[in-house]
């Protein structure tokens, strides 16, 4: 059978009100051969009694570094509910161990997007699409998978914006939040893309050993990643 570990505690919350919960998970480092076995699935719950909980989030912890885990959810009508994380084993009758800090609820006053997407990705352009409530927003792209904002940073009142000045063949990471007023959301996760390359000019050389040079290259037939 699997294991399961629940923990839930009673808090009032109010209708109309958004708020946002939040934990660090990892799982325990050890040897390759039992890496499947501490991998472990994770959940945010929600109900009216610890009999019948609603499951707000759920993903599995495979990180052996500490990874942040967090949703947005409301409720209904003012109330008590019980609120908490449960954890439960990927593999039946095999033992784990949750590594877990830092549990938060707050509530939020300015919602970050609800989703965002990219398009029209070009050798030095990207298009960035959000999606949400508000009407200005925060746009950060960065050449590491860091929020600096090294590469682009500005506050856009159009939902649909261009980037351009990109470097060919290189990936990049955005982010997004929404400004209301005086008061922004939190950054919204990170995602990535990668540029195109460029038109290959004659004469041609290519010895496969520059990084990220097998993204110029289009795989047909046998299904697989290229390697170098």
């Amino acid at each position: 059978t699997t294991k399961e570990l629940s923990l839930y505690s009673l808090m009032h919350l109010e209708a109309g009100a958004n708020y946002e919960i939040s934990l660090w998970t990892k799982k325990q480092n050890g040897s390759a051969s039992y890496a499947d076995d501490y991998k472990y699935n994770m959940s945010f719950m929600l109900g009216n009694d610890t009999a019948n909980m609603t499951d707000l989030y759920t993903e599995t912890v495979t990180e052996t570094d500490w990874t942040l885990r967090h949703t947005l959810f409301s409720v209904p009508s003012d109330g008590d509910y019980f609120i908490g994380f449960k954890t439960a084993s990927r593999l039946a009758n095999k033992s784990y161990y949750p590594y877990m800090d830092d549990y938060q609820i707050t509530k939020i006053g300015c919602m970050p997007p609800t989703a965002t997407g990219i398009s029209n990705i070009s050798a030095d352009s990207v298009e960035i699409h959000i999606n949400g409530n508000g009407s200005a927003w925060d746009i950060a792209v960065s050449d590491g998978n860091s929020n600096t904002g090294n590469v682009y940073r500005d506050t856009v009142t159009t939902p649909d914006i261009i980037i351009r000045g990109l470097n060919a063949n290189t990936e990049y990471y955005y982010t997004v939040r929404t400004i209301c007023g005086s008061e922004a959301s939190n950054w919204m996760d990170m995602q990535s893309f990668r540029t195109q390359c460029t038109t290959a000019t004659l004469p041609y050389y290519e010895d496969f050993d520059m990084p990220g040079s097998e993204y110029c290259w289009t795989k047909v037939g046998e299904s697989g990643n290229m390697a170098r």
